[in-house]
């Protein structure tokens, strides 16, 4: 049998460094962990890079990059606007848009204009097949979203029927709380279609693992992890700080009821209003605004706008409580998403807050974990008081302040631990 280091690695990854999204971290960290197993690791990229928003990030001198020549929406949409930021977030704000960013993530049009397009699969695809020409023990790792990526690996799978393909999904296509898409039926036979040709199915959480189980009877949960041991930092001094990073996806990720326990709060003379800050970053501040008007928290809330993503880690290590928003879905549960583990990370306390009904698979992910309390939008309101009260009242008496033991996770949650059933996986398959 073969092993890792006859192996070359094809890395099929849409988005990479120096683009700045949270897709990236994923792909990012596994393709550099690679490095120390196989052969050699060779990551597609596109080419859009240059026109989308940027957060460098240093790259392995043993990582070889090929920049896919890329002419989707994203490309065209710059070329029009001429911003790295604003196509998306103008499109989202209206009900056209939002239609037209459903048909682009959408079979069809994903194929032809959606992210990576028409262009970049048929380039990818030929320079892979070239590489897996000459190499045989090549193997492909290809992650969504976009499709575009799989779409390229469903295409090697087919021209050579040994080929090992590893499919990644950081989300769902097929996604009933966002429902990011248009023409249901056709996607799940496009998800069938294309998800059954891969050797084997990797995923984030238990609950996406459910999913994608109608369409591949392997399915290997790789969590999103700790990438590098944390190092503590002090922490603000001057007030009680509550930090949020991150997106609210409109109105699906809700801090209403830790705006209204905070109000409480202050009203029963438990905290004091100057003592406490409200730390938001990121591009939704248009979103908290009003929140904080409706519940009179003026004077607390202080945005920092968009921020690199060295600078988020900073705040998350100076904030006395990290605030998380998510969401469950009867169908759809257990969405680990890459923030937990920044937080994770960072080592102080963790709220979660969940709109929708309970997520046992979430509460079982962070079991074991002291210091973070998983509440639900719907009925937390008590507890949530109790658990931010019992932090403050720590902070203002100057007590010892807690952090979250790397022992209550590292054993689940460090990446340089889990890559290697991964490894373990691939080479299991390797003749």
């Amino acid at each position: 049998m073969a092993s890792a280091k006859d192996c070359r690695i094809i890395f099929l990854s849409y988005y990479y460094p120096p683009i700045k999204s949270p897709g990236v971290k994923r792909n990012y960290t596994i393709s550099h962990l690679f490095t120390e197993s196989f052969k050699k690791v060779t990551v597609f990229t596109t080419s859009n890079r240059k026109v989308m928003a940027q957060d460098e990030q240093p790259i392995s001198p043993d990582i070889s990059l090929v920049k896919v020549p890329t002419y989707d929406y994203r490309f065209f949409s710059y070329l029009i606007l001429k911003n790295k930021e604003s196509a998306e977030s103008k499109a989202k704000s209206n009900k056209a848009g939002k239609y037209f960013l459903k048909a682009m993530r959408s079979f069809p049009v994903n194929i032809f204009i959606g992210e990576g397009g028409l262009w970049y699969i048929w380039s990818a695809y030929a320079r892979a097949k070239r590489i897996i020409s000459k190499e045989s023990q090549t193997i492909i790792y290809s992650s969504f979203s976009p499709y575009a990526d799989h779409v390229v690996a469903w295409l090697l799978k087919r021209k050579f029927k040994k080929l090992i393909w590893v499919a990644d999904f950081r989300d769902l296509h097929v996604d009933p709380t966002y429902r990011n898409y248009l023409w249901k039926k056709l996607q799940l036979w496009f998800d069938k279609t294309i998800i059954r040709k891969a050797t084997f199915v990797t995923t984030v959480s238990e609950g996406l693992a459910q999913n994608l189980r109608k369409f591949h009877d392997d399915v290997f949960v790789l969590p999103n992890g700790v990438a590098k041991m944390p190092k503590a930092i002090e922490r603000y001094t001057d007030k009680f700080t509550i930090n949020y990073t991150g997106a609210m996806f409109q109105d699906k990720r809700r801090p209403h009821l830790l705006l209204k326990a905070l109000q409480e709060l202050i009203r029963e003379g438990k905290i004091e209003k100057n003592t406490i800050r409200i730390q938001q970053a990121g591009r939704d501040v248009a979103i908290w605004k009003p929140l904080i008007s409706k519940f009179n928290l003026e004077g607390v809330f202080e945005s920092k706008g968009i921020v690199a993503l060295d600078d988020a880690h900073l705040l998350q290590s100076k904030s006395h409580v990290n605030l998380l928003l998510t969401t469950s879905h009867k169908e759809y549960k257990g969405v680990l998403t890459s923030k937990i583990f920044e937080y994770l990370g960072a080592g102080n306390p963790i709220l979660v807050i969940i709109n929708g009904p309970k997520d046992e698979i979430y509460e079982e992910a962070m079991s074991g974990v002291e210091h973070v309390f998983v509440g639900y939008d719907s009925d937390s309101l008590d507890e949530i008081k109790e658990y931010i009260l019992s932090y403050y009242n720590m902070w203002k008496t100057q007590k010892h302040y807690p952090r979250i033991k790397k022992e209550n996770w590292a054993g689940r949650y460090y990446w340089p631990e889990m890559i290697h059933g991964l490894e373990e996986k691939i080479i299991s398959h390797v003749e």
